[in-house]
């Protein structure tokens, strides 16, 4: 793509003052799985450090695709300042896998009903 549109687009999206609505709407627990990925994908774009706390909050989406997209985003925008976050993450995710797979063994070994 050319810079200079990627350029121009950014700028149009900081004037029209994109980055607030898309911080709003990675915030709303209505917005649907897609749109929230989608605001995570602006954000890391336009590169607004004010972005960073509801990216943060992002990394505790329901949604595997929204915490991907904000941890992307995170590494993209302040990766020095999100770091801490993004570590938390990982340990997170990395306890709810551990406690699926608890769940499901203790489903194998159970007794039929």
């Amino acid at each position: 793509m050319d810079d200079g549109i990627v350029a121009a687009t950014k700028t149009s999206l900081r004037a029209l003052k994109a980055v607030p609505v898309l911080e709003q709407r990675l915030a709303d627990s209505g917005s649907s799985e897609e749109r929230k990925a989608l605001a995570c994908t602006g954000l890391r774009a336009l590169k607004e450090k004010s972005s960073i706390p509801p990216l943060v909050s992002a990394l505790k989406d329901q949604s595997p695709r929204v915490r991907k997209e904000a941890a992307l985003a995170l590494g993209v925008i302040a990766p020095a300042e999100a770091e801490a976050a993004l570590l938390a993450a990982l340990t997170d995710s990395g306890r709810r896998r551990a406690l699926l797979r608890r769940r499901r063994a203790r489903r194998r070994s159970a007794p039929p009903r």
